[in-house]
């Protein structure tokens, strides 16, 4: 799905994704900066609600690699993963618990799809030091819950969990290889995980604008036939600012 973000006049970099990334986060910036203005508190609401939201991966780590071009042999090798993009699209429900004597505890439960791209710089594997200019790409369901941990007049500020599945997708790069051609394409899926830290500013009865900061946990992925590759487990940090609509 696709979003558009604020037209700000950015500097030009040579780096397309650092753009990017300054481009996400002085968004982001400015959709909280945007509803500063005074206005009558907004109250409380339960119910449905959709979101959509985009970040920038700040910095990815793991993911490391082992060849095993037959017999036994294991080759370790080492990724340096770097920044990247997410894009996210929720549905949930808000729930308010009534606390005899204390102020009630609100709580969401979403349903959540993720689709990251995380750029890849390079990798060591024995003599060879290859350079990428890829991305491995990666796309999870989670299903999120959320409390709210703060409250002022006109922000609110969550913090949660969420456990689910994520499928990996990790380019080849046979020819930066040469002598060996063993960095095979591969894929993986399995469990994924992620904790998330949310404030939240109500601009109307209906709607509100979050900022977002995040960590996520993807599965590993292997391919297939000699030489095999396998990857490991990737670990991203995220920061980016989204939407909510209640329906």
């Amino acid at each position: 799905m696709p979003l558009t973000l604020f037209p700000f006049p950015f500097p030009v970099s040579r780096d397309p994704m650092t753009s990017l990334n300054r481009s996400l986060l002085l968004s982001a910036a400015a959709l909280l900066v945007a509803t500063t203005t005074a206005q009558a508190a907004v109250p409380d609401e339960t119910g449905g609600y959709f979101t959509a939201s985009v970040a920038a991966v700040l910095s990815a780590h793991g993911g490391d690699l082992t060849v095993s071009p037959g017999g036994g042999v294991r080759i370790p090798g080492t990724q340096a993963l770097g920044r990247g993009r997410d894009l996210a699209l929720a549905v949930g429900r808000e729930f308010r618990h009534e606390r005899e004597g204390d102020e009630p505890l609100h709580t969401r439960l979403e349903l959540q799809l993720r689709d990251l791209a995380i750029d890849r710089n390079g990798a060591s594997l024995g003599v060879l030091q290859p350079r990428f200019s890829d991305r491995l790409q990666a796309r999870a369901l989670f299903v999120d819950g959320l409390v709210r941990i703060a409250r002022t007049e006109n922000t609110r500020w969550w913090a949660g969990a969420g456990i689910g599945v994520a499928r990996v997708e990790v380019p080849g790069a046979l020819g930066a290889t040469p002598g060996c051609s063993c960095l095979n394409p591969a894929t993986g899926s399995g469990l994924a995980w992620q904790v998330r830290l949310l404030g939240e500013r109500p601009v109307s009865a209906d709607g509100a604008v979050f900022g977002e900061a995040g960590y996520v946990r993807l599965p590993a992925g292997a391919s297939s036939g000699l030489p095999s590759t396998g990857y490991g487990r990737v670990g991203a940090f995220q920061l980016g600012a989204g939407w909510r609509s209640r329906f």
